[in-house]
This record gives structure tokens, C-alpha cells and sequence, in this order.
């Protein structure tokens, strides 16, 4: 028997995604000239990073963090990096400790005020199930844990 935490389903995703930039576009230009007038957001990976870039189009700036093929779980951000995070108006992370190396970086940006959206909090999230994983000494491996990936 496989149990399942329930969460809100992905379109809570795209509502505060959206309630988001309805509350940064209050007070703005309704065509702005430059990337820095837009709402930067910063992503800690690719495949979030695509998605949330189909979510906004236009509307606002995407920098994803880790470089295509970096393994999440180890990647280390550099000075530029958390200087790129700290001064985001939205980072969205995926949660459920995917994101190790950036787990003090990202807890200190939510003490200094940045806003941080944690996707998997807002989604039903699988159970690893029988067989799956490569490390069962992983704890997002582990039969039963909560899989971090999205993909």
C-alpha cells in the first residue's frame, strides 16, 4: 500500500504565480523598457525554470541559478550567486531538500524578507515507490519518502 500526502494540485502553482505579478505590476509602466523593470525572479533549476518561464512569458525576468546538468542535490552556489538570489523579487525553489546546497542560502534570504515559493508545497507530491531510486541510503530514495523530483 503506497501513501500519499495530499497537496494542492499545480494550478495553486499558477494563482500565486499570478497573484504575484498582478501585486508587481501595481504602480509600474505598462510597457517597460528594460529587463531591470521587471520583476526578477530567480529559479534554483532548470526544468522549474522552463515552467516558470511559460508561466510569466514576457512579463517578468528569469535567471535560473544552476547550470544545465548540475546535479541539484550537490551543486554550491557562488557569491554572485546568492547575491543574484538576495536581490530577487520572487525565488522559487522546489523543496523537500532537492536543493541541498542552497538550503542556508535560501533559509537566510527568507529572514532578510525575500519571497520564497516552494513549488512542492503546493502540489501532491509521489511516494517513492518499491524498486525505484538508485541509493536506498538516500533519504529521498527511500521507499515511502517523498520523491523531490519533478521531472
Amino acid at each position: 500500500m503506497v501513501m500519499t500526502r495530499t497537496r494542492r494540485p499545480v494550478p495553486r502553482i499558477l494563482l500565486a504565480l499570478a497573484v504575484f505579478f498582478a501585486l508587481a505590476a501595481c504602480g509600474k509602466d505598462a510597457s517597460p523598457s528594460q529587463d531591470a523593470d521587471l520583476p526578477q525572479i530567480v529559479v534554483t533549476y532548470s526544468i522549474l525554470g522552463s515552467l516558470v518561464s511559460d508561466v510569466v512569458g514576457s512579463s517578468a525576468q528569469v535567471t535560473v541559478l544552476m547550470p544545465n546538468g548540475a546535479d541539484p542535490h550537490q551543486w554550491q552556489p557562488s557569491a554572485k550567486d546568492i547575491e543574484t538570489l538576495n536581490n530577487a523579487d520572487l525565488v522559487v525553489t522546489n523543496g523537500l531538500g532537492l536543493e541541498g546546497g542552497l538550503a542556508d542560502v535560501i533559509e537566510q534570504a527568507v529572514k532578510e524578507k525575500v519571497s520564497v515559493f516552494v513549488a512542492t508545497d503546493h502540489i501532491k507530491v509521489r511516494l517513492v515507490g518499491e524498486g525505484e531510486g538508485a541509493d536506498p541510503s538516500d533519504a529521498d530514495q527511500s521507499v515511502g519518502a517523498e520523491d523531490p523530483h519533478l521531472w
